[in-house]
């Protein structure tokens, strides 16, 4: 079950609501990848859009699943999250929870779960700031300690990653046209 080993800080119907949400994130994807309106691709900083092409949306998803992957597992990494790009699967695989939830009448708070997943750190949340635009590729955004915030870094590790990111995300010889 996605999320067991946060069974204290994530009530079982968040745990479930997870599952649920991966399920269909997932299934959103495989049933059209190159839809620009696909669940996981339109939850992603709507600044970046014209970059999702295909090769992106296929990278995404082996990641959303790698997300799921760990959330799975019965002793996750010490650092959950290796990349900004597996930063932004949770971040979508949480928002589609909390849609799940709400959806069935329940409140949802992933508040805690968020700080111990994220380090407590939500950088990604600049990338979806407007008025933030282009902070991420400048002397500030460094100054400021955003790392890997940048579009072309989403899917390289974090200095402090415990697992490294899925090879299929890492390698940029990657076919544009597979």
């Amino acid at each position: 079950m996605i999320g067991d080993v946060w069974a204290d800080c994530l009530p079982e119907n968040h745990r479930d609501a997870l599952s649920d949400a991966l399920c269909i994130l997932v299934d959103d994807f495989l049933n059209d990848p190159d839809e620009d309106n696909a669940l996981c691709v339109s939850a992603l900083p709507p600044k970046f859009l014209h970059r999702y092409d295909g090769l992106f949306r296929r990278k995404f998803l082996v990641t959303l699943l790698t997300v799921g992957y760990k959330l799975a597992l019965t002793e996750p990494p010490v650092h959950l999250l290796s990349c900004t790009a597996e930063e932004l699967a949770l971040f979508v695989l949480i928002e589609e929870a909390k849609d799940v939830l709400e959806s069935g009448g329940i409140m949802a708070d992933f508040t805690e779960f968020e700080d111990q997943a994220f380090q407590d750190d939500m950088d990604i949340m600049v990338l979806y700031n407007m008025s933030l635009d282009g902070i991420e590729d400048n002397a500030i955004g460094d100054e400021m300690g955003f790392g890997n915030l940048e579009f072309d870094k989403w899917f390289e590790p974090f200095l402090n990653a415990s697992t490294p990111v899925h090879p299929y995300t890492a390698d940029d010889s990657s076919d544009e046209d597979q």
